[in-house]
Order: structure tokens, then C-alpha cells, then sequence
């Protein structure tokens, strides 16, 4: 690849950022933090949100060497304050309709005129080849038909660059029509002290909670329907009853956190499943660390950091067969993939972990995992993205 001289401002877009940290923001605030310690000027442009208020957030702070600027989110998204003169970076960050169609076709236009002089990236983490089942129908039309008219061609001739975070989702971008050379895929990446032993490092909090938590298998997401919590709660009835079940993870969506806690009442299960709501840090691996077995059902996934934080620490992953899942978690090798809409499936396959910790295959896994994962850290994923933001490929 040959290097190019470039200007070293980015900014970029994303509708949420921290305090919100689900995948997508803690992407964001690994990636380009070690790129401010590398002397780029990074600056994101977010809503005020959090997943659950509406603009409660300040309008500027400066969080991990970035320099954030936050506004007022409404139906039709936000118009980010850029010098599109200049020639230093733009990233888009998932693949929203608003405020992601705004730029596309402004930029489109600069193209046109000869004007153009900025690098526009695509990080779409998914968000271009969604779960569409989860979207509600009237919406699902409009998005879908904008994707693969407008959307793609916009893409195809406005985007310099696109990071993928999985060659599944690369290969469903360009079957649908995407320049395939505008592709690369960069894996998402892991905390340095994710391969430290964290017991030092242990809030003493974590540690009363982890006591009190006894034997349980974790999942790690947002309360949301694309989680798919409520299979794990379904599972718990068919499995010996001395193992739990923790949630880590914001309230993404109040209705289905409202119908987990019913359905636990109604399956009487309220002693086994425990809400530990936002964990970060040294804290979230220790719990992962002392946890039997990391289960994760999602329905769609175009990665998934957090399989890849159960890997760190050696923690058999019992996951999906669909999407990026069974790139990461290669079945019985990394762990197990299943048809999660099966609960009797899931079933069966977390007895036979509980059943066999001992075995030769799973400690065989074990070892895989810890192994496979110390080659692939935030900064690792870092460099590769600088090598993409700054070289002709």
C-alpha cells in the first residue's frame, strides 16, 4: 500500500456516544482514543441522548482525548457543524437514515462541483445489512428500499473507504452492491487489561455482588429484543437450579425490560436473575472471569465485542449460528453455536457444559480462547485503522 500524506483531523458521527457505551461507542472511544495519543484531532459529533432521555447531556466535554460535541436530537437526526472545506476525515459511524443521508448527498454534490476534498469512511458496524425483523413494518420498507437504491449508490460514489467489522458483514455489503474494493474488514478489539488479573483492580462492590451472585452464567448487551434475554430466562427452568443468570448491559428498551421482569415473576425465577445493569473496566472482567459459562442468544450480530471479551477470559460461549456469530465463535472450537430460537436446543447445550467442565473438548476451548484472544487488542484494531485511514488500497 502506498502512503499518502493526509490532514489529521477526524470527525466523526455517531448518534450516541458516552455515557452510552454499547458496541458502536466503545468502538469509537478505543479506536480513535489511541489515535489522539498518536497526535490526530479527533473530534464526535453525538446527540444529547442517552438510550433512555432525550437531550439531558452537556453540549461539549472532552472524554479520553476526544473532543465531543453533542446536539439536539429530533425526528430528522442532527446537522453536525464540519468545515466540509477542509481536507481532513469524516466518519460515519453505523448506517442511519438521518443524520447519514444528509451528508451522503451533500457530499455527493461537493463531488459533482470538483469541490470535494475531505475522505468520507463508513464504520456501518452492521447497521447497512441489519436484523430487519426488528424493525417495525412500515419502517423496515422505507429503510430497505432506501439501502439498496439511494444508500448504495450514494456509497459507491461518495465513500472513499469502509471499514467492515466481520467478513460476514463485507460479503452481505457487497452482494448487495457495494464496491467490493471499497471494503476492508477490521475486527473489533479487546482492552489491554483485559489480560491482566484483575483482582487488584476490583471495585470491592463487584466483589460483594459477585458472592452474592453464587454460580451463574453471564450475557453481556443491552436490554433489548435483538438480545434475546428472554430465551436465557426461558432456559433457566430446564437446567440444574443452583445456576443464575446476570445481565450486564443499559435498558435499551423499557417495554421489553418490563416483560423480562413479568416473565420472571410469572416462571418464579426472581432469586436466579439478577439486573447488574452498566459494568465497565476491570469490573466487567472479573465478572466474566468468575462466571461458569458466557451465554449470548442474540438474534443478529455483525461481530460482537462481547464474545470476544468472554474469550480473554477463557469462558466457554455458547452463541447464535447466524450473522458474524460463528466467525468469532468457531463451534467447538471457540465455543457452541446453536439456533437460539430453540430453547430446548439451548437447553441441551448448556447442560452439556455444566455437565462437562472437566472434558477434554472444553478445556481444549478453554485454552483456545485465551490464546486466540491475546492477538487482538483496541490497539492492534487502532493501528490497522490508521494504516486504512492513511494509505491507497
Amino acid at each position: 500500500m502506498k502512503k499518502i500524506k493526509t490532514n489529521r483531523n477526524i470527525d466523526v458521527i455517531s448518534k450516541y456516544f458516552y455515557p452510552v457505551a454499547a458496541g458502536i461507542e466503545t468502538n469509537i472511544y478505543e479506536v480513535y482514543g489511541n489515535l489522539v495519543k498518536k497526535e490526530w484531532k479527533v473530534t464526535v459529533h453525538t446527540s444529547k441522548n442517552t438510550l433512555t432521555q432525550n437531550n439531558i447531556l452537556p453540549s461539549t466535554e472532552i472524554i479520553n482525548g476526544l473532543k465531543v460535541k453533542r446536539y439536539k436530537w429530533n425526528k430528522f437526526g442532527f446537522l453536525p457543524h464540519i468545515s466540509w472545506r477542509g481536507d481532513g476525515y469524516v466518519v460515519l459511524h453505523n448506517f442511519n437514515v438521518f443524520p447519514h443521508s444528509y451528508i451522503l448527498i451533500f457530499v455527493y454534490l461537493l463531488k459533482t462541483l470538483h469541490l470535494k476534498k475531505i475522505k468520507l469512511i463508513l464504520v456501518p458496524h452492521g447497521g447497512f445489512v441489519p436484523e430487519w425483523s426488528t424493525f417495525p413494518p412500515i419502517t423496515r420498507a422505507i429503510k430497505k428500499i432506501y439501502h439498496y437504491s439511494i444508500g448504495t449508490f450514494l456509497i459507491n460514489h461518495t465513500v472513499d473507504k469502509i471499514r467492515s467489522v466481520s467478513e460476514w458483514e463485507r460479503k452481505e455489503m457487497t452482494s448487495i452492491g457495494i464496491n467490493p474494493r471499497l471494503v476492508k474488514t477490521i475486527i473489533n478489539g479487546l482492552e489491554e487489561y483485559a489480560f491482566i488479573k484483575p483482582e487488584k483492580h476490583v471495585s470491592q462492590d463487584i466483589k460483594r455482588k459477585t458472592k452474592k451472585y453464587g454460580k451463574y452464567m453471564i450475557q453481556i448487551g443491552r436490554i433489548h429484543p435483538i438480545k434475546n434475554q428472554k430465551a436465557v430466562i426461558e432456559v433457566l427452568k430446564n437446567i440444574q437450579d443452583d445456576v443464575n443468570y446476570v445481565i450486564i448491559g443499559p435498558i435499551a428498551d423499557r417495554k421489553y425490560y418490563s416483560s423480562l421482569k413479568r416473565l420472571i415473576i410469572n416462571r418464579k425465577l426472581s432469586h436466579r436473575v439478577y439486573f447488574a445493569g452498566v459494568v465497565r473496566g476491570h469490573d466487567k472482567y472479573y465478572l466474566i472471569k468468575n462466571s461458569i459459562l458466557m451465554i449470548h442468544p442474540s438474534l443478529w450480530e455483525s461481530y460482537g465485542n462481547t464474545l470476544n471479551e468472554g474469550k480473554s477470559q477463557g469462558k466457554i460461549i455458547i452463541t447464535g449460528n447466524t450473522n458474524g456469530m460463528p466467525e468469532t465463535i468457531r463451534n467447538r472450537h471457540n465455543g457452541f453455536c446453536v439456533n437460539v430460537l430453540n430453547i430446548d436446543e439451548l437447553s441441551l447445550k448448556v447442560n452439556y457444559v455444566l455437565n462437562n467442565t472437566k472434558s477434554t473438548l472444553i478445556k481444549q476451548i478453554e485454552h483456545n480462547n485465551i490464546v486466540e484472544s491475546k492477538m487482538n487488542s483496541w490497539l492492534f484494531v487502532s493501528k490497522a485503522y490508521e494504516k486504512l485511514l492513511t494509505s491507497n488500497y
